[in-house]
Formats: structure tokens, C-alpha cells, sequence
């Protein structure tokens, strides 16, 4: 199979892979693997073959062309379906989503997914502009969570983040300016929070869409947290509410 037969997604490392065939296997087309990883990882390589993946030798040198970080292994999955907000509010009627606006970092992207795959949010929404891809830096930053978590693709978020508060949903906008604490606030069963990147924060239009402002208190002298963190702490605090 060359990487462009399928319109796919090379995830690396035994971590995120392992991760992949525990919980959806099905997003997996092939695996390649280094004489020296058959080695190290055999019950890996025996459960992909028990699922009847097909496992491929290729030279080290062939791995890192695609991603330095290889450890030996790489698998081609399915990119994870992009969903649209229509597909939301059909099919989700409560629970906790989260929004990233102008997240653009591969990792922080990933470990916002990995945090709200363990606060068991509904779904995530994405700017369709300005927004890390869907990245083998993400998927392995996500440790599987990429492809297991519901993605919402969002012409406008500031739109779409409006349309649902018509619709009854909360919609919670975090902000170092913010006067009201996110530790005080009393949740609903329908609940969006939007975080923004460490550098900009969320935009402008989305900030405004938003209904309420709510702040991480800090006691430290650096206020801002990175944005993977900041999202961490608001779904892990919002869904123990909840």
C-alpha cells in the first residue's frame, strides 16, 4: 500500500497504536513495522494479525521519511469523520461539548481531545480556519482519541456556538479577564465550553457568542495556563458537576 492509496492518517508509536486497536480497530488499514519493532513489540504485531490487519516490513529509514518519531511502528487509519452541527442537535440533547477556537497546535490540539474523551464529553467543535489538523502529531498527542471522540466542523464556531444557545445550551467562554470563577459556577445538563489558545485567548466574535465569562483562578504569578490544561480542568471540574 503507498501512503497515498487511501485518503489516510499515519499514526506512530506502540502507545497511540496500542490505544487504536484496543478501541476502534476498525480505523486501521495497515500496519508497518521495522525488523527491530517485531523484536520489541509481539503481542502488538499478534493482535493485529488476530484482527486480520495486514503487517508490512519497511526499512527504518522508510518510517522516519513520514514521522522521525516512529519507534519502529506506524499505522495507516481512517481519518476520523468530521461531523456538522446539524448532526449535533439531532443526535445530542445534553451533556458537556467543548469548542477550540484558534488551537493550533498539533499537541495541545490531542491533549484537549484526550482530556475530553476522559470528562466523556459529547462532542467537540472545530473552526473550520485557523485550527490544528488532523495530524499524527494529534493522534498520538491524543492517545486514540482523535478517532474516538465526536468532531463537529464549524464554518463559523462563533455561529454555531450562538445557534446552540438558542437551543438551550449553556455556552461558557474562559477568560483570564473574566470576574466570575469556573469553580462557582452551577452547571446545567446542557454545557459548552470554549477555550482559545494561551497566546490569543478565544476571539473576539466567539468570546461574544458566548453567554457566560468564567475565569481559572490561580494563585501562582503566571496567570495563563496552556490551553491543554485549561481545557483539562474546565470539562474534568464542569462534568463532576454535571
Amino acid at each position: 500500500m503507498s501512503k497515498n492509496k487511501y485518503a489516510s492518517l499515519p499514526v506512530v508509536g506502540p502507545h497511540a497504536l496500542g490505544a487504536v486497536l484496543d478501541e476502534c480497530p476498525e480505523m486501521l488499514l495497515e500496519l508497518w513495522v521495522s525488523n527491530q519493532s517485531i523484536k520489541e513489540h509481539p503481542q502488538l504485531l499478534d493482535q493485529a494479525r488476530s484482527m486480520g490487519l495486514a503487517v508490512k516490513r519497511v526499512r527504518s529509514d522508510t518510517l522516519a521519511e513520514i514521522d522521525k518519531a516512529h519507534r519502529g511502528l506506524l499505522g495507516w487509519c481512517r481519518p476520523p469523520r468530521l461531523r456538522r452541527l446539524d448532526w449535533l442537535t439531532k443526535t445530542i440533547n445534553s451533556g458537556l461539548l467543548l469548542a477550540l477556537d484558534r488551537v493550533t497546535d498539533a499537541h495541545n490540539f490531542g491533549a484537549c481531545l484526550r482530556s475530553a474523551e476522559a470528562a466523556s464529553v459529547a462532542g467537540v467543535l472545530l473552526p473550520a480556519r485557523h485550527a490544528a489538523g488532523l495530524s499524527p502529531g494529534a493522534a498520538k498527542s491524543s492517545s486514540g482519541a482523535l478517532f474516538r471522540v465526536p468532531l463537529i466542523a464549524c464554518d463559523s464556531l462563533a455561529s454555531d456556538i450562538r445557534q446552540l444557545g438558542e437551543l438551550g445550551w449553556n455556552t461558557l467562554a474562559l477568560s483570564e479577564q473574566a470576574n466570575d470563577s469556573l469553580f462557582a459556577y452551577q452547571p446545567g445538563d446542557r454545557e459548552l465550553v470554549v477555550v482559545g489558545n494561551e497566546h490569543q485567548g478565544i476571539g473576539p466574535q466567539t468570546a461574544s457568542a458566548c453567554q457566560h465569562k468564567l475565569a481559572i483562578p490561580t494563585q501562582g504569578k503566571n496567570a495563563s495556563l496552556n490551553v491543554a490544561v485549561a481545557g483539562g480542568v474546565a470539562v474534568l471540574t464542569l462534568a463532576a458537576r454535571m
